[in-house]
């Protein structure tokens, strides 16, 4: 699939919260829509706005939004629809992306790079930004690797999102039989065949260790 092509069924998304987890800020894109809302508000219907903004959106795209924004959401009420869209991290694609510099230019210490405070819709921005050198840095891996980064989030609904981003990316669907040779032969000449065979066995078979 081409990069754009999936992108654009993207709503890239953000916000912003206090140490105690109150929501005070959300800004999100979709294609050539934008969507800011800034404390002091309702949350309730500014989330179900939001609903409804990413409603022709394929997938949720963000940086930590896995473990930070979206369980902030969850935590409001289960009820939105958004919150079971496949989704999109770009904090679990930089270190594959890239492994010599997992921060990247737009990143550090797993935050995004900044321009300004407080911004959700720039993190947003920011955050699709990543994905489209992600998603040229992973390509130029080969498909080798992006077939087991498949299979690596395999099994688990949380990464379905990444998983389909692996799948437009050209990967295909394999078993653990065809993954542990996948590996052998990726890391030969780089790692200890003694010591990789015996950790490989204990992890291979299951995606979600």
């Amino acid at each position: 699939m081409d990069k754009q092509i999936f992108t654009n069924n993207c709503c890239s998304f953000d916000l912003e919260s206090t140490p105690n987890g109150d929501i005070f800020s959300v800004g999100a894109a979709f294609q050539n829509k934008t969507f800011t809302r800034k404390a002091p508000f309702d949350i309730i219907k500014v989330l179900s706005e939001l609903d409804y903004f990413t409603k022709e959106a394929t997938y949720l795209l963000g940086h930590n939004i896995l473990h930070h924004d979206l369980p902030l959401c969850r935590a409001i009420s289960t009820n939105f629809n958004f919150l079971s869209k496949p989704i999109v991290d770009t904090l679990y694609l930089s270190p594959l992306a890239f492994p010599e510099n997992p921060y990247h230019r737009l990143v550090k210490n797993y935050k995004l790079v900044r321009d300004g405070l407080n911004d959700p819709l720039a993190d947003a921005r920011l955050s699709e930004l990543l994905f489209q050198d992600q998603w040229q840095a992973l390509q130029q891996q080969g498909k080798e690797l992006l077939i087991f980064y498949h299979y690596a989030f395999a099994d688990n609904q949380q990464y379905t999102g990444l998983q389909q981003t692996f799948l437009g990316m050209g990967a295909e669907s394999i078993t653990a039989n065809k993954a542990f040779d996948l590996f052998k032969q990726v890391t030969t000449g780089k790692v200890c065949a003694t010591v990789l065979n015996k950790v490989i066995v204990s992890y291979l078979p299951d995606p979600s260790l």
